[in-house]
Order: structure tokens, then C-alpha cells, then sequence
């Protein structure tokens, strides 16, 4: 199974550390971010990965090779322009003819077992979500994407939406059924990741699996790459 990850974004919100190189080598604990979370990938049992990349790309991408040489790149030129969804369309002739694929983001932690939990979901023909349930973490909500759920399926999705009962951990299981809903919400002139999971959500074809009580992190800002370093080992 595949693993598509997101890189391509200038990371604004950590600007004193991304002045001068990509986001997802910002260092943590002695290594890129981005490589906390290939590691936890391939622990799960995932090992091929195709990375969008925009901002700075040639630096990441030269970290990355000599990291791991078989590492797939995909430039989204509109990186300055549109959103995280735009990225994850640029990449989809990569994944045309898999079954299944894992989906992130660069600057989101992840322990081993909340992917292992994710990889056993069953998209039938849609998306799965991991959601954490936990309103009580550490977090700051308002900055959270928050989803609604019922009986297992995701009906809203968002950062704006004001009914909710488990915000978005950053980890999808897809089928290519995403890249017809990124085409639709684009044409929308909609190029957020969470915009065409509504579409799904509409279709109802997005899922959630609950993965509470596992350790992720979204590091976004100071503050929470400050939490990294506290909680990364």
C-alpha cells in the first residue's frame, strides 16, 4: 500500500524556522519532521511513498533522496496559490490503479497503531478517517478540522462547521474515488482537502475510524512543535 504525503505548503505559521528551508525539514529531535513520519509509516508496514512537493522543493527533495533513494516527487506548481487539495490532485495518475493508499500530511506526528488501525478500515469505494474523539486534549479547537459523525459515517466535515463530535487526526485511507471529489470541489473553485471529503461525506462515501486514546499531533505553530519535543522520544 501506498503512502501519499503532502509537502508542498510554505508552513507561514512556523515562519522562524521556514524562512530558509521546507517545513517538513524543520528539525525534531535531532531529525526532519517529515521523517518521524515516514518511520512511523514504515513500522506500520508502509514502505512506498509519493511525496507533492512546492515550496523549496529541490532542497526537500535532495534531503529525501539521500534519505531514501526509491522516495517518488511530485511538484504542484500551484503551491503559492491553492490549497492541500490541489496537491493531493497532482498526484493522482500515481495512484489510478491501487486499490487503497494512505494519505497525510507532513507535519503531522503519528504512533504506529493508529495507522495499523487506519489500514484495517474498508473504504468501500470512499475515504476512511481516523478521528480522535478526545474534545479534552491539548489542542487548540478552533484551528482543529472537526467532523460529525452517526453510526460510523461522517455526514460534516470542517474547520467551521458547529456540530461536531470528534475532530480530523490528518489520516485518510482512500480508493481513487478522492480524486473524482478533489475534481469536483476544484472546478467549485474549492481546493481544500476538506472540501472534497464534504463531497464524500454528501455521497456518503467518507468514513471514520476511531482511533482515540492513539498519539497524533498537528504542528502547526510554535507552540505545538514545542509539544513535539516534549512528546516525541
Amino acid at each position: 500500500m501506498k503512502v501519499l504525503i503532502l509537502a508542498a505548503g510554505e508552513g507561514t505559521r512556523l515562519k522562524s524556522h521556514t524562512a530558509h528551508i521546507p517545513k517538513p525539514l524543520v528539525p525534531l529531535k535531532g531529525k526532519p519532521i517529515i521523517i518521524h513520519i515516514i518511520e512511523a509509516c514504515k513500522k506500520a508496514g508502509l514502505s512506498e511513498f509519493v511525496i507533492v512537493t512546492g515550496y523549496l522543493k529541490d532542497m526537500l527533495e535532495k534531503s529525501l533522496r539521500a534519505y531514501d533513494k526509491n522516495i517518488t516527487f511530485v511538484h504542484n506548481p500551484l503551491f503559492e496559490t491553492a490549497e492541500n487539495g490541489q496537491s493531493a490532485y497532482a498526484a493522482r495518475d500515481f495512484f489510478k490503479d491501487e486499490n487503497s493508499f494512505v494519505l497525510t500530511m507532513c507535519d503531522h506526528l503519528v504512533e504506529p497503531n493508529l495507522l495499523k488501525k487506519l489500514i484495517q478500515a474498508h473504504p468501500q469505494n470512499g475515504c476512511v478517517l481516523a478521528v480522535d474523539k478526545n474534545m479534552s486534549a491539548p489542542r487548540d479547537i478552533s484551528e482543529a478540522t472537526k467532523v460529525f459523525v452517526e453510526n460510523g459515517v461522517i455526514k460534516k466535515i470542517g474547520k467551521g462547521i458547529s456540530r461536531y463530535n470528534a475532530v480530523d487526526t490528518g489520516f485518510f485511507l482512500c480508493t481513487p474515488v478522492l480524486f473524482q471529489a478533489l475534481k469536483t470541489s476544484i472546478n467549485q473553485k474549492k481546493s481544500r482537502l476538506s472540501e472534497a471529503m464534504q463531497v464524500l461525506a454528501d455521497q456518503q462515501k467518507l468514513f471514520a475510524a476511531d482511533v482515540t486514546g492513539n498519539f497524533w499531533l498537528d504542528v502547526d505553530t510554535e507552540e505545538e512543535l514545542e509539544q513535539a519535543h516534549q512528546k516525541v522520544i
